[in-house]
């Protein structure tokens, strides 16, 4: 299977070609929070380039890594007032206000398996809140397949229980959902954007984060803590994420290109993050770290299961109802 992946992305990366020199009729910035070397970077060059060879160069995309134009947060707002930007983002924490429902794809232990999310994308109940994301926020999600990975809590001591949340000051991005499940789990959560998590850690101000084992190397969060104990208590999808106005404002065979290639980046990064786990795995062990894999990761799901009744705002049997949508 890491074969087979790996072969998928580096065939897809090897057909990018440079974009025909003529005068783009429209840019658009690609943004995101991550380091240049994260498979989402890689992902989203890839994208870049596939778009604007498939144009002949009429769009543009310039890809901006490490929050270099802003925050997700604040590019959000923007892409709401119509800005030719794109941000790769988590699409629960995209609407709070407008759709919350979406916040569910944060929920702990959600997904019992890759296959369940599948599952739940093709769904009618996922169709329908995405396009209640358009209708209510004016967002255009361009594809839902985007794997950033399974995370897990970096820290100086082992969590091999829910017990050992306790009084955690742990650093987490601004989401509801998130910040409910560290609460069910008696953590100190401090909301911190990414871009400022490393001197959060640093300077004492959190003990702890939680990430995708590529992003804490990436960051080179391990360079401050050394234990990482694999919860596994998100498996966190991303997506590209634009303004609905500015998407049905291009024509129809440029729509189709942008979900197209939106799709095959998304097939890019999911093979990526589950080809290169090991190896960052191997990589921060030579940098000192140590792994704790004996987590009792059923204490934790039934643990932090409180968190999906603490959002008032979510149309009532939520958590039954996408469920239900996976076949459970």
């Amino acid at each position: 299977m890491r074969k087979s992946g790996l072969a998928l992305a580096s065939a897809f990366l090897a057909l990018s070609i440079a974009a025909p020199a003529v005068a783009a009729e429209v840019t658009f910035r690609v943004t995101h929070e991550m380091a240049a070397q994260d498979a989402i970077n890689i992902a989203a060059i890839r994208f870049a380039e596939r778009v604007a060879e498939r144009t002949g160069g009429t769009i543009e995309v310039k890809v901006f890594p490490s929050a270099q134009i802003g925050h997700d947060n604040d590019v959000l707002e923007q892409i709401k007032g119509g800005a030719d930007m794109i941000v790769i983002t988590n699409p629960g924490g995209s609407a709070p206000a407008e759709v919350p429902d979406l916040s569910i794809l944060d929920g702990p232990y959600v997904f019992d398996n890759f296959a369940d999310y599948r599952k739940l994308v093709k769904s009618d109940w996922f169709k329908s809140t995405v396009q209640q994301l358009e209708d209510k926020a004016g967002l255009k999600l361009l594809a839902a397949n985007w794997l950033f990975g399974v995370r897990h809590v970096l820290t100086d001591k082992p969590i091999r229980t829910a017990d050992d949340f306790n009084g955690l000051k742990i650093r987490i991005p601004p989401l509801p959902m998130w910040v409910e499940t560290f609460k069910a789990l008696g953590a100190n959560a401090q909301t911190i954007n990414f871009g400022e998590a490393y001197t959060a850690l640093s300077s004492g101000v959190v003990d702890a984060v939680e990430s995708p084992l590529e992003s804490i190397y990436a960051a080179k969060f391990w360079e401050v803590k050394k234990v990482i104990s694999m919860t596994g208590h998100f498996t966190n999808w991303i997506a590209p994420i634009m303004s609905a106005k500015v998407f049905n404002a291009l024509s129809a065979e440029n729509q189709a290109i942008l979900l197209e290639e939106a799709e095959i980046a998304g097939e890019i990064i999911t093979a990526l993050a589950l080809d290169r786990e090991q190896g960052f795995r191997e990589k921060l062990m030579a940098g000192g770290v140590t792994f704790v894999d004996d987590v009792d990761r059923a204490s934790l799901g039934a643990k932090s299961k409180a968190a999906f009744s603490q959002i008032p705002e979510w149309t009532p049997g939520l958590y039954e109802t996408v469920r239900a949508a996976m076949g459970k």
